[in-house]
């Protein structure tokens, strides 16, 4: 520790020598959705997968109506996927670890992304899956809220004259 305060003799310094460092609490307080989600790891789980899976079936499906129509293809290295996170708890930037560039962090918690290089997310699956298993790693799976699929959005997303029009 700094003896004195010479190299700064404009700013008063207190020394101490003697004391114990104050640590910070940890963790906090969870979301309650969040601690919901991870008393029930097999509903969440399962609805998690079940929006990856759906998702993954209207891309397919939106490919093949393109195709029908005579419409060139959508690129198939990355897909739009919509989320809703526990805003406080869960890093954005996480979602690069499952494969997901964020495109836009909105209010609430909701996350507008892309799959990068991975149109079958699988490495969100594996991580649905060691959540649902209680395995090491999966438990961020619970700050997920929900994965939206294709035909819903987020209400607040759309302006009233469009919402009105559709």
């Amino acid at each position: 520790m700094v003896e004195s305060s010479q190299g700064f003799p404009h700013i008063t310094l207190r020394l101490t020598k003697q004391g114990s460092a104050v640590l910070p609490t940890g963790g906090g307080k969870k979301n309650p959705i969040t601690v919901v989600n991870l008393g029930n790891r097999q509903g969440h789980g399962s609805k998690l997968k079940g929006s990856v899976e759906s998702l993954i079936f209207d891309w397919q499906d939106t490919q093949e109506k393109r195709e029908q129509e005579g419409k060139p293809p959508l690129p198939e290295k990355s897909k739009p996927i919509i989320l809703k996170i526990d805003p406080i708890a869960f890093d954005v930037e996480d979602l690069r670890k499952y494969g997901i560039e964020v495109i836009a962090e909105l209010e609430d918690g909701y996350i507008i992304g892309a799959s990068a290089n991975d149109p079958e997310l699988s490495k969100l699956q594996t991580k649905i899956e060691q959540f649902i298993k209680a395995e090491r790693g999966g438990n961020k799976i619970a700050e997920i809220w929900e994965i939206l699929d294709g035909t819903r959005r987020p209400q607040y997303i759309l302006s009233p004259e469009w919402s009105s029009q559709c």
